[in-house]
């Protein structure tokens, strides 16, 4: 995999810019280079820009982090009938703990404007679990506050902001949506070491579409390293770096999303960031309140890897804290814990706060963590090594901080385990998921088995079978072309649109057909199902996956027509 041609970096330590830098070119194999005033797109790091003006109006008194969102959104709450209810408040927005689904795939490119967007797809509206149970990233919540801040305001979403943070930093070159044509200066981004056109712009602009310079992006960093100065007070600040709204954020959890910036410790040291992926761009800024200082990069590509491991960016994080040789060891808390308060917490945990819905019904399934109690207060957790610091708090070996919490649910009782972003329940579907995995398997195998002896017995049932694969195979195919797809292509009408067009009309069309094909042959013979080893059991089995497929694909707006919108 090959890197992005050109980065941008600044380097901020107290009130100085240390270091400030463009390097390699606006597009691979061509002049001119990157420089410190060259436009890049930035995506997610616009929800730290949307946060500081949210909460620049909590502190005019214009609005409050309590407030319903039904209430300041009724069109959009009645709209796609979501069952908000009085429980879904600003704050939840913020925290990434609203229990909102992520944006479904036809809500990602339109020229509409973001109301309507909002009302395009009400699926992904609807709350998932209570809002401040748990948190899962959802570009949806970002884009309702900067409604929100339009309602408030009076002013369309982009000037409100423009009004609210991005002039008084002077963010001048800085905005939401396509990078203006008349700014010349501006990187084109890669995939794969390959220039790909521009996207159209997402439904969800607020959430997903910031562009930025290094020059501006040094202004909003520097704004952070201050403590929200200019533009918000110490205290909201504090309020803005922290988890509040879920039992794990109240119990002391110390690695998860903030409202507004994402919470981590990197080498025993505070750090708070934010990170961009779109259209060929990745981004990241980290400061460190410890040290007063940050830093800052760009990228008109995407490193081999994490953005937050790419070697620019590691060198940049240790230019503005020292190295620490060995971790201060954890303070154990002189509260007095009985031995079974602590085996209580021993066991499996289910994971249970997917980012997605639908793809996360499979991580929801497939994924959990063995919980073991090793010590009067260490635990394992999937073979790494906890201590317990009290009230539900665990520390990883080799760190300081505060990573997993325990907490329970106060109506239901229910145990979780919060591991940074990560939400797990104890006991759900544990044991249910270790018949799905198997089952899964011994299926494949039974199914393979029947069919072969189907196909010797009488090949009309063998390829009835068959025809029941269809819409599986072409669902793999659908989602083949889909990965290997650059994102501006999908936003437009090409060879690979039309061929995710084709073969999800297909997983239909064949369901249909299958199931028709697979009943008439059972009304035809009915003893044949008998004779044939299980036609029967294979039949029932393929059709309950087709169908799954295509409700699955349906909720995504994957099926058909409904894949585009423009």
């Amino acid at each position: 995999m090959e890197g992005p041609p050109g980065a941008a970096l600044v380097v901020i330590r107290g009130d100085s810019v240390i270091y400030m830098e463009g390097f390699g070119s606006r597009q691979v194999n061509r002049a001119p280079g990157v420089d410190t005033l060259t436009v890049f797109k930035a995506g997610s790091i616009g929800k730290t820009v949307i946060a500081l003006g949210i909460f620049r109006m909590v502190e005019q008194g214009r609005l409050r982090l309590t407030a319903r969102v039904d209430s300041l959104l009724p069109g959009i709450a009645e709209g796609t009938s979501a069952n908000w209810g009085k429980e879904l408040q600003v704050q939840h927005l913020l925290e990434h703990s609203s229990g909102l689904d992520e944006m479904h795939f036809n809500e990602y490119y339109s020229q509409s404007d973001l109301e309507e967007a909002l009302l395009f797809n009400p699926s992904s509206k609807q709350l998932r679990w209570e809002p401040g149970r748990t948190a899962s990233y959802s570009n949806v919540g970002y884009a309702l506050l900067a409604l929100i801040g339009e309602r408030v305001s009076g002013h369309s979403w982009q000037d409100w902001l423009d009004q609210y943070v991005l002039k008084p930093l002077e963010m001048t070159k800085s905005g939401f949506g396509p990078i203006p044509n008349d700014i010349a200066n501006q990187a084109v981004g890669h995939n794969e070491g390959q220039p790909i056109s521009s996207a159209p712009v997402y439904h969800y602009k607020p959430s997903v579409s910031f562009y930025t310079n290094i020059v501006d992006l040094s202004r909003l960093l520097k704004c952070l390293i201050h403590r929200g100065a200019p533009l918000i007070q110490p205290e909201t600040m504090i309020r803005l770096e922290s988890m509040r709204t879920t039992p794990a954020g109240r119990a002391g959890l110390e690695v998860g999303y903030g409202a507004g910036v994402q919470i981590d410790y990197i080498a025993g040291w505070m750090c708070r960031y934010h990170t961009g992926k779109v259209d060929g761009f990745t981004a990241i800024y980290e400061y460190f309140p410890e040290q007063n200082s940050g830093f800052a990069v760009l990228f008109n590509g995407s490193p081999e890897g994490s953005i937050r491991s790419a070697p620019l960016v590691h060198a940049c994080r240790f230019s503005c804290i020292p190295r620490r040789n060995s971790p201060v060891p954890p303070i154990f808390l002189k509260n007095q814990v009985s031995k079974l308060d602590l085996n209580e917490f021993a066991g499996t945990y289910a994971f249970a706060n997917p980012r997605n819905a639908i793809p996360g019904f499979f991580d929801k399934w497939m994924l959990d963590v063995k919980v073991v109690r090793t010590g009067e207060r260490t635990f394992q957790i999937d073979g790494e090594d906890w201590y317990w610091i009290g009230s539900g708090r665990l520390v990883k070996a080799g760190t300081i901080h505060t990573g997993a919490v325990f907490s329970v649910d106060a109506e239901t009782g229910e145990l979780g385990l919060s591991i940074g972003k990560l939400y797990f329940v104890k006991g759900s579907l544990a044991i249910w998921r270790k018949v799905f995995r198997w089952g899964l398997w011994v299926l494949s195998l039974l199914g393979a088995f029947q069919w072969l002896l189907m196909y010797f017995r009488g090949k009309g049932p063998a390829l009835s079978a068959l025809w029941l694969c269809f819409p599986i195979i072409s669902a793999e195919v659908a989602f083949y072309i889909l990965l290997k797809s650059n994102p501006p292509e999908l936003g437009q009408l090409n060879f690979h649109t039309f061929c995710i067009l084709v073969f999800t009309s297909l997983v239909l069309l064949t369901t249909l057909a299958g199931i028709w094909g697979w009943i008439r042959l059972l009304r035809k013979d009915p003893e044949k199902r008998y004779q044939n080893g299980g036609f029967f059991f294979l039949g029932f089995s393929l059709v309950i996956l087709d169908l799954a497929f295509c409700f699955a694909l349906w909720k995504e707006g994957l099926i058909g027509l409904a894949t585009f919108n423009y």
